[in-house]
């Protein structure tokens, strides 16, 4: 009996990313909002940290967190952003500062022991970069990879297709139910390359996610104040960036990115995705978690 004892308490005092187990916990950020967080793997292997989209959450990634996930060959970290998910909403234009976002970060950083992690950016999810290297110095990170994302709040007019811009109305909708709904369900479909053959679960799971951020959250995440300056001097410095792109994306113009991007940064590359669209890293998740590994590996 007691040598069973000993074998139970051995087994919990092992490393939470032992058997693909997942830890999570809440931090607490600069001016005490709660970020939920979550990671999984080993801390001797490439450290990421993963962001999620505009009115989603760590939980888009929850794939990525299994035995046969990136998690299972890389130390992967992500997190809620303030107004999305299980963290703190926080109401106001001045709860969603650049400088919250970058406090955000490093308060998950320094609880879950983050070293020079590699940031995978999803969508709306690839501007918090800029928010990180304007407030953090010297820069924190070992590189970028954009997935299918936006650099920053201010271009997303540029960038963004007509079919995204138009579901904004509706995702910022507060008078008319009916539309709002509509919209979060036709913004989520529009992510995959063919709607009809991804699980209800996850159709309903990521729509159900939408539900979580008011309209008021969704327009102060996407016209909150940046500054970009440093993001871009780190770009001509040689930060490695890679795009991630789905060819047949309906979120993003992908040529304008391309260029965009390419103006940005010195050391940048594109990885095409053929027939990808905008969620690459569920529909085509073996590739994009492939493409990911290699180019951690060769910046750590």
């Amino acid at each position: 009996m007691r040598f069973q004892l000993s074998l139970l308490l051995a087994a919990l005092a092992l490393p939470l990313y032992a058997h693909g187990r997942v830890t999570s916990k809440y931090v607490t950020s600069s001016d005490g909002a709660q970020i939920y967080a979550q990671a999984a793997g080993a801390k001797n292997r490439p450290h990421m940290v993963l962001i999620h989209g505009l009115s989603h959450s760590a939980a888009i990634f929850d794939e990525l967190f299994k035995d046969t996930g990136l998690a299972s060959k890389a130390y992967v970290v992500a997190y809620d952003l303030r107004g999305s998910g299980r963290s703190t909403m926080p109401g106001s234009i001045e709860g969603h500062a650049s400088s919250l976002y970058a406090a955000d970060y490093a308060a998950v950083a320094k609880a879950f022991g983050l070293v020079k992690p590699l940031f995978v950016g999803f969508s709306l999810g690839g501007a918090v970069a800029s928010d990180i290297l304007e407030h953090i110095v010297p820069n924190p990170l070992s590189g970028i990879v954009y997935m299918a994302a936006f650099p920053a709040i201010a271009v997303i007019p540029d960038l963004a297709t007509p079919f995204v811009l138009g579901l904004a109305a509706g995702l910022t909708e507060q008078s008319n139910v009916t539309l709002s709904k509509s919209m979060s369900v036709d913004y989520i479909k529009g992510l995959f390359a063919d709607p009809a053959t991804i699980p209800f679960s996850i159709i309903t799971a990521w729509t159900g996610g939408t539900a979580l951020q008011s309209p008021n959250e969704t327009v102060f995440a996407t016209s909150r104040p940046q500054n970009t300056t440093n993001i871009i001097a780190a770009g001509k410095a040689g930060l490695p960036v890679v795009l991630l792109q789905g060819r047949s994306d309906r979120s993003v113009q992908t040529q304008k990115l391309k260029a965009f991007l390419g103006g940005w940064f010195t050391n940048f590359s594109v990885n095409w995705v053929d027939n990808g669209f905008h969620a690459l890293f569920y529909d085509n998740r073996t590739y994009v978690e492939n493409a990911v590994l290699k180019f951690a590996k060769t910046i750590q």
